[in-house]
């Protein structure tokens, strides 16, 4: 099956590169570091938001490995299943946020 995450070879498509655990962790620091003191946010719950997407979307690592969060599908810090605690102390799944968007977009006629 052919897909963006394999590279042709000979007439035959290799697996996805495979990473040292270190170097994954390395990068999704150093990526949530410079993302969060853009943003001026935590670097941590950034890193948590990373580390929890790319827990359910582990194809994705090699484009983040590669390329970095601008690689990853719009959306990606709502795309995973880590709870994070919301300004007001109430513990927040991302399933909720992203139920209450389409019921938003339903609202206003969008589909």
């Amino acid at each position: 099956m052919r897909d963006r995450y394999s590279m042709r070879l000979g007439g035959q498509f290799a697996p996805p590169k495979r990473y040292d655990a270190q170097v994954v962790l390395d990068r999704i620091a150093e990526v949530a570091t410079n993302l969060a003191a853009q943003a001026g946010v935590g670097a941590m719950e950034t890193a948590g938001g990373l580390l929890g997407y790319l827990v359910e979307n582990p194809r994705d690592l090699e484009t983040f490995m590669v390329g970095g969060i601008w690689e990853l599908p719009p959306g990606w810090f709502q795309r995973h299943n880590l709870t994070w605690h919301a300004q007001d102390g109430s513990i927040v799944h991302p399933a909720d946020v992203r139920s209450l968007g389409e019921i938003s977009q339903k609202k206003r006629g969008r589909r």
